[in-house]
């Protein structure tokens, strides 16, 4: 299916629409759907049912009825959209990325990026690719359980101050992952993050390649025998 044809649809809602929706979001819930398509809340039901049985869509590991685009949703969402990424660009995007890492494992965030790799076709020799694929794995701000939920109860109660709004206690809760993915983004188009524990789980081609650009590469390799470069 492309989002080029005009009767393309979901649920009665323009493919267009939805798919201009997915962009740039790293959790998706019936609320947000609603918000950002201007649907009935039965409506926005309808829509996020359908991307789950077309496969575009997945049950998020934080669950609180949260999902995450499957690699068939974020293709999806980059059709027919904005060109591809030249490479003079992609190599700008990777320093920005790694700028804004040190931003943030400089700052009071709850938590830290312990590792981030990039994948995917920024390390292949095309002139023009798609998005620039990297990998995070974050790290709690203390060692201490208790410390750690006092922390991240400050961060969410700073949001909620600044006029943040939780569509839900799941989306509470995972706030403070959630502002360091913000911030390691930025508001750059062609980056997409991935958690690395589904980088890990990802099916590989024998070319893939992969670069850690902080992190133990020996520990990453030998979490699933990842190729070596």
């Amino acid at each position: 299916m492309t989002t080029q044809s005009r009767n393309v649809k979901f649920a009665g809602v323009p493919a267009v629409k939805v798919r201009d929706a997915l962009r740039n979001v790293d959790l998706i819930d019936d609320k947000y759907i609603q918000r950002r398509c201007r649907l009935s809340g039965a409506a926005a039901t309808a829509v996020v049912q359908e991307l789950l049985k077309r496969k575009y869509m997945k049950p998020s590991p934080d669950g609180g009825n949260l999902y995450v685009l499957t690699r068939a949703g974020e293709r999806f969402a980059l059709a027919s959209g904005p060109p591809r990424i030249p490479r003079s660009k992609a190599g700008k995007i990777v320093s920005g990325v790694l700028a804004r890492l040190k931003e943030i494992n400089g700052s009071d965030y709850a938590y830290q990026i312990l590792t981030l790799v990039v994948y995917g076709s920024y390390l292949t020799n095309k002139a023009h690719i798609g998005d620039v694929d990297f990998a995070v794995q974050l790290k709690p701000r203390f060692a201490d359980p208790e410390k750690q939920t006092r922390y991240e109860n400050k961060r969410v109660d700073i949001a909620l101050y600044l006029g943040h709004d939780f569509s839900n206690i799941t989306v509470r809760l995972i706030w403070p992952r959630q502002e360091v993915l913000q911030h390691l983004r930025g508001r750059v188009r062609g980056v997409s993050l991935h958690s690395l524990d589904d980088f890990i789980r990802m099916k590989k081609h024998k070319k893939f390649a992969y670069k850690v650009l902080v992190g133990d590469e020996k520990q990453i390799r030998e979490y699933r025998a990842l190729p070596k470069r």
